[in-house]
């Protein structure tokens, strides 16, 4: 199987607030999502059967999964569709990795694209078969559409079967730590559009001199539960986003990094 060198470096653009906006309004077409990590040193573990997330052009971030192959068969799929959502198809591409000899994730063992429509019979897909003696972790990469006047956005799902080993989910948080904007009520009429900070040991600092706590309901789904003056509030965590409402409320309700 031919190798390639993994060309470094990731593409990060700015969110406007309208922009951060399109894309957390697109939780409201998935449902309850699976977990998914913006982080290459943090991948988030595939789990058996469906692993479903959303992508954007919005953001020009990778996302990143790890599992463990072999030793013997199996396959990798990675299915794309756009159905439901606002904007246009677009192209993916779906990277798998193996750790090189440096001990980092840098050799390309496959890498493709898959085209997707807007229309539920225009799906893309990705099959990656495998054929392993040795038990070898490796991590999935996924790649956003090109970014353009027109939003390219939907929802894929991996599936890993065969020889598969699955980790258990990671509770890691480090990612949700750091500033955010408050872009509503969500917090409470005093905290909109003011920055508040999630601290490392689960305190929230406000400007306005409020204080709080935030803590992790569900790690499958990434809910947090906030609460900052007296407010208490339910949260999707969206790595390299924020946080928007849950994806039956307001997609408008949202902190934003």
């Amino acid at each position: 199987m031919k190798t390639n060198k993994l060309q470094t470096g990731l593409v990060r653009n700015y969110l406007t607030a309208t922009t951060v906006s399109a894309l957390l309004s697109l939780t409201t077409y998935i449902g309850a999502a699976t977990a998914q990590s913006a982080d290459p040193k943090h991948p988030d573990p595939l789990q058996p059967d469906d692993n479903i997330a959303v992508i954007s052009s919005t953001v020009q971030i990778p996302q990143y999964y790890y599992v463990t192959l072999g030793p013997g068969k199996g396959t990798l799929t990675v299915e794309f569709s756009a159905n439901g959502f606002p904007g246009a198809g677009g192209e993916i591409r779906v990277t798998l990795l193996k750790k090189g000899s440096n001990k980092n994730y840098n050799v390309v063992v496959k890498s493709t694209k898959a085209v997707f429509g807007s229309d539920a019979a225009q799906t893309g897909q990705v099959t990656i078969p495998f054929d392993v003696k040795q038990a070898s972790q490796v991590i999935l990469r996924i790649d956003p559409p090109s970014s353009g006047l027109i939003v390219a956005a939907g929802r894929y799902n991996i599936k890993a079967t065969g020889a598969v080993k699955f980790a258990p989910i990671d509770s890691n948080q480090a990612q949700v730590v750091g500033t955010y904007r408050v872009h509503s009520y969500i917090l409470g009429e005093n905290e909109s559009n003011k920055l508040i900070k999630l601290m490392a040991d689960g305190k929230i600092l406000s400007e306005t001199g409020s204080t709080g706590s935030w803590s992790l309901f569900d790690p499958s789904s990434k809910t947090y539960v906030l609460e900052l003056a007296s407010k208490r509030s339910t949260v999707i965590f969206w790595p390299a986003v924020g946080f928007s409402a849950e994806s039956t409320g307001n997609p408008d309700l949202q902190l934003v990094r």
